[in-house]
């Protein structure tokens, strides 16, 4: 009873800390920061979107990013992949983490905002600190004779995972699958933890309570399709507390882990996946898919460092706590190796596969090194290890060793503070607001818009329109235009923010393709108007105005109206009248070249390509 109250009062302290983690990150917030992997949290906003706008009977629940105008389809995104109605499928994660926050934005009627999206995380972060408590506080108990020391060392636990720089960022404005997924995974580490209890005080014919069997299966088949350290996560509760209970003999002789029911619940997790995906995009697209992004994201990656993994960690979790969690290290493995016993074993239990699944960053580094959030499964362990470690040792180093962690703590929020208001680009969105309100009146509906680098999610979010990217010029947005047969093209142009995919709009292109003429919004808001032709047929020294200065020819867009126009065989004439026979031609990139008889052409005489003419002598 004693116990009971004390773990009642420590949730209550750590209920009232995470109100002000909760004012800390709230008070902080503004769209107009430029936070490294906010990109993250727009690209859930998109895919959001896109799953309310396009009926489920299309998309079955699969993160699509094309939202739901028949504008937005065709366009790629990444390395998602398209299905054969134009609308592409992101495959590096699984659905869940992206229906998560869908089925609370339907459910809730709240409208698709940032800031709406982090009071989802900040419930997550609620919810997992609650598991945590559970799971520290049970791990902690068998091993530590003090009630006042058990609550300080589960209290120091719940305010690592409520102030570390990483949860503030990944519980807070930045939400991807693994926010959700540490939810899922303490809550099967709490299930393998009552299993144990339960088979202590069991005889061995007593079948376990159902209930906690079927959480724990059923959250080892969620597990892989949140985030793919979910199968790690599995193997590691399907062999690790077998091979610990060889060294334990207090247990029943015949333990019960359910290790054959995970490992089916994981096949039946790869099944899903896979047919969930293949039903949609295709087995063989979504086999590539997953290979490229794996070899584009693991430790396969030439770019890929473990100096930027340990350096990630160092901005995720702070020198001094590191420091602490590697001291604790050592010291508990030592306990556990020298005195092995009962109680060291249920910690054990938990230690060894929360570590384990941290083999994940180094799988996959080059994705862990750049992507903060993925280093967030790693705060289990560390936490786990700087508690017990707290509980055991001599009382005056524990003190000390608090001391170092409220300071680190301290550090945490400062550091916190200091790179929020570092971050801020108001300025970035006054140039974007601007840009946008020239464009306002002068673009159509059915345009189609483009940008010169990557698009991620915040541009498609902000315009709401699919968007095409890596168009660089002019004259790249007069061939998509035409390829496409669109009304209009707008390109934006300007430069993408890294850190948060967020873009800085400059200026802009309106191609008009009935006038044949672009429309240029200059940096300081001043249209200029320039001929398509003229930027189309250069000059260089092959060729003058698109005739060719070596042989007698010329080009014109490569197109497919061009291509069954300039047919070898068919006479050409020119804006002097002279005719020409066309002798072959070749498709080279935008252009295609056309070869005549006769010797070169002079474009004073015959004019531009744009102004001849074709005739099919055989009619």
């Amino acid at each position: 009873m004693k116990r009971k109250k004390a773990l009642f009062v420590v949730m209550l302290i750590a209920s009232i800390a995470f109100l002000g983690s909760i004012f800390l990150r709230t008070s902080q917030f503004s769209v107009t920061n430029d936070i490294q992997n906010l990109d993250a949290s727009y690209h859930v906003l998109l895919t959001v979107k896109a799953l309310t706008e396009t009926p489920w009977s299309i998309h079955h629940g699969l993160p699509i990013v094309s939202l739901g105008e028949l504008s937005d389809k065709y366009i790629p995104w990444g390395a998602a992949v398209p299905d054969s109605q134009g609308n592409y499928y992101y495959t590096s994660f699984g659905s869940l983490g992206f229906l998560g926050p869908y089925m609370l934005f339907q459910a809730s009627g709240a409208s698709l905002s940032l800031f709406n999206l982090m009071q989802f995380n900040l419930g997550i972060h609620y919810l997992g600190t609650v598991l945590l408590i559970l799971l520290i506080w049970n791990s902690l108990s068998p091993l530590i004779s003090s009630t006042l020391r058990l609550s300080v060392s589960t209290l120091f636990a719940a305010l690592l995972y409520l102030f570390s720089l990483e949860s503030l960022y990944s519980h807070g404005v930045i939400y991807w699958h693994h926010s959700l997924w540490n939810i899922v995974w303490l809550g099967q580490l709490l299930c393998l933890q009552r299993l144990i209890f339960m088979q202590m005080v069991q005889t061995e014919n007593k079948p376990l309570r159902h209930s906690v069997r079927s959480l724990y299966l059923c959250l080892a088949f969620i597990s892989p399709m949140l985030e793919w350290t979910g199968f790690i996560g599995n193997i590691s509760l399907a062999f690790l507390p077998v091979f610990l209970s060889l060294k334990n003999q207090k247990i029943n002789k015949k333990p019960r882990f359910l290790s054959k029911e995970i490992l089916l619940s994981t096949f039946s997790s790869v099944v899903f996946i896979f047919w969930h995906y293949a039903s949609v995009v295709g087995t063989k697209s979504f086999m590539e898919a997953l290979q490229a992004r794996f070899f584009a994201r693991s430790l396969l990656d030439t770019k890929a460092i473990f100096e930027a993994l340990l350096f990630g960690y160092f901005q995720s979790f702070g020198g001094l706590t590191l420091l602490i969690f590697a001291i604790s290290f050592i010291f508990i493995i030592w306990k556990i190796f020298s005195q092995w016993s009962q109680e060291w074993y249920i910690f054990s239990l938990i230690l060894f596969p929360s570590i384990l699944v941290v083999v994940e960053n180094i799988i996959m580094l080059q994705h862990a090194s750049i992507y903060h959030f993925d280093r967030l499964k790693a705060i289990i362990p560390i936490i786990l290890l700087i508690s017990g470690f707290i509980g055991l040792v001599p009382i005056t180093a524990a003190r000390f060793v608090s001391s170092i962690l409220v300071i680190s703590l301290a550090l945490n929020i400062h550091g916190f503070q200091s790179r929020i208001r570092e971050s801020d680009i108001s300025y970035i969105f006054k140039d974007n607001e601007t840009v946008l309100k020239k464009l306002e009146n002068k673009v159509q509906p059915c345009a189609l818009w483009a940008t010169q680098s990557a698009v991620r999610g915040w541009v498609n979010f902000t315009l709401d329109r699919g968007v095409h990217e890596g168009i660089p010029n002019a004259q790249a947005l007069i061939n998509l235009v035409d390829a496409k047969q669109a009304c209009q093209g707008v390109l934006l142009t300007g430069s993408l923010l890294r850190n948060s995919g967020i873009y800085h709009f400059q200026s802009a292109h309106i191609y008009q393709p009935l006038e044949q003429k672009i429309y240029t919004l200059e940096p300081l808001g001043i249209w200029s108007t320039t001929s398509s032709e003229a930027d189309f047929y250069l000059s260089d020294q092959n060729w003058e105005r698109g005739i060719a200065r070596n042989f007698a020819g010329f080009f014109v867009p490569n197109r497919k109206d061009t291509v069954q126009q300039f047919i070898p065989g068919r006479l050409v004439v020119f804006k002097n009248g002279e005719t020409r026979k066309i002798l072959s031609i070749s498709p080279s990139g935008i252009y295609l070249n056309v070869v005549v008889d006769g010797k070169v052409l002079s474009p004073d005489q015959v004019g531009l390509p744009s102004e001849f003419t074709v005739i099919d002598i055989a009619k």
